[in-house]
């Protein structure tokens, strides 16, 4: 959407007012606004996701029921 917006306004700069070149301004700032903070969403929930996995597999590993898993017995048949 943006990259068909930018070539829109490459293509009709010239025959813009100054108040259609303002609103594409704008609109780009508020765009590159909203792409940031999205982006730091995603590495703060990736972060914290990666954090889960390894508090989930701590305790899976320390969990009783399971050491056979983590623990196998050496030698037996």
């Amino acid at each position: 959407m943006l990259a068909k917006r930018r070539a829109n306004f490459e293509r009709d700069r010239e025959g813009m007012t100054v108040a259609e070149e303002e609103q594409y301004e704008n609109y780009c700032e508020q765009t590159v606004f909203r792409i940031r903070i999205l982006e730091e969403r995603h590495a703060y929930h990736e972060a914290k996701a990666l954090e889960k996995y390894k508090e989930m597999d701590a305790k899976l590993r320390n969990d009783p029921r399971l050491t056979e898993l983590y623990n196998p017995i050496v030698g037996t048949k």
